[in-house]
């Protein structure tokens, strides 16, 4: 298990900090990551067969019901997982995109990572970013 702490932000209460203990095997699962959020007094715990990627939207999806975004490159905008990425060990890598540009492997970060370049989205907002990157090549999904 690692443990990281990243901000969460609030449009009324600013940045609030959040701990992070990352299972690379669930302790409730075989073949499962799990990723177990504390903030506030509060605990969330998500587990996912595919990786961190997706139990870091189930725990995102909590949070923005209490108006909490997470900033970390998972959550930023312009992140999104390819099919390859999500089945590449962990599922804890995904793609920087750009508008009409197709990703490459240097474009791959860790979803964790809190560096300057996030652009912090609701998980819609990170979908629909997604979307457009996809019609900006011509790709249907």
């Amino acid at each position: 298990m690692e443990t990281i702490t990243r901000i969460l932000i609030h449009a009324d209460r600013g940045e609030v900090p959040i701990k992070m203990d990352l299972w690379e095997e669930s302790p409730n699962q075989e073949k499962c990551v799990a990723i177990e959020a504390h903030f506030d007094e509060r605990i969330i715990f998500a587990e996912s067969d595919v990786g961190f990627f997706d139990a870091l939207c189930v725990i995102r999806k909590e949070l923005e019901r209490s108006e909490l975004l997470l900033r970390c490159a998972g959550a930023s905008e312009d992140v999104f997982p390819s099919a390859m990425s999500r089945g590449m060990g962990l599922g804890d890598h995904a793609y920087r995109i750009r508008m009409g540009i197709t990703t490459k492997s240097s474009d791959l970060v860790w979803i964790f990572s809190d560096d300057v370049d996030i652009i912090t989205s609701t998980l819609d907002q990170q979908q629909s970013f997604f979307q457009r990157w996809l019609e900006s090549l011509n790709v249907q999904r």
